[in-house]
């Protein structure tokens, strides 16, 4: 099997920020969507990981933006999985109009036993002629960080709607909470051209999030979201 999907979508209303163009955090919905719909056309979708008690689990994500697309545009997602390591796979994702690329996105997923609380090999869910497309989006991969962030953004109370089908906050919600940081006039004057989540550890329903932030490498801005003790991830968002 080759393993690509593309298919065609309007940008509805609802995908659309206050620019009335498709907003980053529904962006990486719509590669979460697509790398759902692809998995169950290779026959590793939700059911049949569940009766393998396993799950797909994003550990880190990240998109460059372009242009984005306007409400009622025609685009093209296409996605595909880079060749896995035996824990890891690399997802990779183009969204395109009329063959201009707007945006791309790559991120990692595992597979979690939800019964052990372990990670399970991602390449036993492949097969042995399964041919990959070797081309990658971002090719040089995440970032790494750490350190202190001292400034105190704000709290955030995870709520029933910030939970998913997994018991815990959709990864997309975090980008949402992080954006809901910025006045609309600010994201006008600077929009968001590149972002970055490192997953680090599952928050639930109920838990309050703390948000710090520091300044970032080549005028980005840092981001770290801990719940007590715990830190959930590490963003960062490069504006233009």
């Amino acid at each position: 099997m080759y393993c690509v999907s593309s298919y065609d979508s309007i940008i509805t209303a609802s995908q659309c920020d206050f620019t009335g163009r498709l907003g980053m955090a529904q962006c990486l919905d719509m590669f979460m969507d697509a790398a759902s719909r692809h998995a169950d056309e290779m026959l590793m979708g939700r059911r049949e990981l569940a009766e393998k008690d396993l799950i797909w689990m994003i550990t880190k994500n990240r998109i460059r933006i372009f242009r984005m697309p306007e409400m009622s545009d025609t685009v093209t997602l296409t996605t595909w999985p880079l060749r896995p390591d035996k824990l890891h796979n690399d997802r990779c994702y183009t969204l395109k109009k009329d063959g201009e690329l707007l945006a791309v996105g790559k991120c990692e997923w595992v597979n979690y036993n939800f019964v052990t609380g372990k990670l399970s090999p991602v390449s036993a869910l492949f097969a042995p002629d399964d041919e990959f497309c070797a081309d990658d989006t971002i090719p040089e991969g995440f970032d790494r960080m750490s350190g202190d962030f001292p400034e105190q953004v704000c709290e955030y109370k995870v709520r029933t709607s910030d939970v998913d089908v997994n018991s815990h906050v959709n990864n997309t919600k975090y980008v949402y909470a992080l954006l809901d940081i910025y006045s609309s006039a600010e994201l006008k004057a600077r929009p968001i051209k590149e972002a970055e989540i490192i997953y680090k550890n599952q928050v639930k329903e109920g838990e309050t999030l703390q948000i710090n932030r520091r300044p970032g490498p080549g005028g980005a801005e840092d981001y770290k979201i801990t719940s007590g003790d715990k830190t959930a991830l590490f963003a960062r968002f490069i504006r233009g």
